[in-house]
């Protein structure tokens, strides 16, 4: 941990160097943490400082402002999320990025197209935080469920239906004799989830556990908190929290409202729910620290040195969305020396970076105007395990792009053309696109509407935008 501090930096700007974070111990462990003056933690502590003087400084522009929401993604951590387009939430988050006086002309057409390419980072970043520990929190309802779901048609019904005769047709599915075992519900929420129709969902959660149709466990609760904020605000969420038996109430419910605090950057509200979390003794797990570093790495980047403290003195190991955001960091103050030593660090860790997270650094290395490293982190995704290609095509198809390597679009293509998936179809279009090769665009268009008649309106788009 010491060498990721190392490797983090400070995450100050730059004439902070004096600034001193205050870490409270007790004589046996670590009980409480301090923010800047926002004391998190117990009572009875004996406060000393840890200075962060022993971190490098960075120069980094203050955030900007950002309109946008993260969620969690209903299919996270699974290879069928990144098959449907509905699954992971996008959001543009940075409109931050500094724009590199490195940036040769013809890498990126324009500032849009710069803009547009640099959302796709945070956009892969965010969608997979719920690899981090809370995809069973905000998505299953208990167990490692496997298989299909026995009948899709309560999806269907339930998509018709309006939020007041959710319980109706829950009802009358049981009525009929339908079966609706565990893993049917799970498929009943996650198939509402994708297509953020929280408030059904959150009627099935509530008709379950007032029909006792199933015993409900802290996963339960944890979801029904998830789904609660979502719809109904953080505050009624918190007070459904108090109303839980106390043996279901843990830190995975707190988890659920801690990440839907930092969903919204609301940091007087993270830091509550935090101090709360401190105070009940619950463990603090490496999902919470990432929430906290989601949360200042938009609010207060400062404090990311704060959070990799506190993951020390707990001696919480960092896992590879940790890494992801300080790598995003780190692109976002085009520091690559200092990201090159996270990746170094990450790696002698022994986590190695997935096709999303190679992408991610690839696509820093391109806007930095570092094509070559570039190209050779491109080049390493296409060496990646045969389950992961599909998703490193539908990522090269834009970065080469991005370059201008028409030769190499028709490539990666030609790999995809004989059973493309859909999301390599719309990443195709785009390429074709921003190469100015209209045909082509039109030729894929064509290829996906007969592929996949039934398609989104979503994917229409692609098209539109070229």
């Amino acid at each position: 941990m010491w060498s990721l501090r190392r490797a983090s930096v400070s995450f100050r700007k730059q004439g902070l160097n004096d600034i001193t974070a205050q870490v409270c111990f007790t004589t046996a462990e670590l009980s409480s943490y301090c923010f800047e003056g926002y004391v998190i933690g117990g009572n009875g502590t004996a406060k000393r400082d840890l200075s962060v003087t022993t971190f490098h400084k960075m120069t980094c522009d203050p955030p900007s402002p950002f309109k946008g929401s993260l969620s969690f993604s209903a299919l996270a951590g699974t290879k069928s999320s990144r098959e449907n387009d509905d699954v992971l939430d996008e959001f543009s988050e940075l409109n931050s990025f500094k724009t590199s006086g490195s940036i040769q002309e013809g890498n990126v057409g324009n500032e849009s197209e710069l803009e547009s390419e640099s959302e796709k980072c945070d956009e892969d970043l965010e969608g997979q935080q719920g690899e981090v520990g809370l995809s069973d929190t905000a998505t299953r309802i208990g167990g490692t469920i496997q298989g299909q779901m026995s009948s899709p048609e309560l999806c269907k019904a339930l998509l018709v239906a309006s939020r007041n005769s959710v319980c109706h047709v829950m009802d009358k599915w049981v009525e009929e004799g339908n079966a609706l075992t565990r893993a049917d519900i799970h498929m009943v929420l996650r198939y509402l989830r994708q297509r953020k129709l929280y408030a059904k969902a959150l009627k099935v959660s509530e008709w379950l556990e007032s029909s006792n149709h199933i015993e409900f466990t802290e996963l339960d609760y944890s979801g029904q908190v998830d789904l609660i904020a979502k719809v109904h605000g953080l505050q009624v969420a918190e007070a459904r929290i108090e109303k839980i038996a106390e043996s279901f109430r843990n830190e995975r419910v707190y988890q659920a409202l801690l990440a839907n605090c930092v969903s919204t950057f609301n940091m007087r509200k993270s830091e509550e729910v935090f101090k709360k979390m401190t105070d009940l003794r619950l463990p603090i797990s490496c999902f919470t620290c990432n929430q906290l570093l989601l949360l200042y790495k938009r609010t207060d980047r400062k404090k990311i040195a704060n959070v990799l403290s506190l993951m020390e003195k707990e001696n919480v190991k960092p896992n590879l969305f940790t890494y992801r955001i300080l790598i995003l960091v780190k692109g976002q103050c085009d520091d690559i020396a200092g990201m090159e030593e996270v990746i170094e660090t990450m790696k002698n860790d022994g986590v190695e970076p997935d096709v999303s997270t190679k992408c991610l650094i690839a696509r820093i290395y391109i806007r930095c105007g570092l094509n070559e490293k570039g190209e050779a982190m491109m080049k390493d995704m296409e060496s990646d395990p045969e389950g992961e290609k599909s998703w490193a095509f539908t990522n090269l198809l834009p970065l080469y792009a991005i370059l201008g390597k028409e030769d190499e679009v028709s490539r990666i293509w030609k790999l995809c053309e004989s059973n493309p998936r859909l999301e390599q179809c719309a990443a195709a279009i785009g390429a074709w696109g921003r190469l100015k090769n209209i045909e082509k665009a039109e030729e894929v268009f064509e290829i996906m509407t007969s592929k996949y008649p039934n398609m989104s309106s979503k994917k229409y788009s692609s098209l539109l935008n070229v």
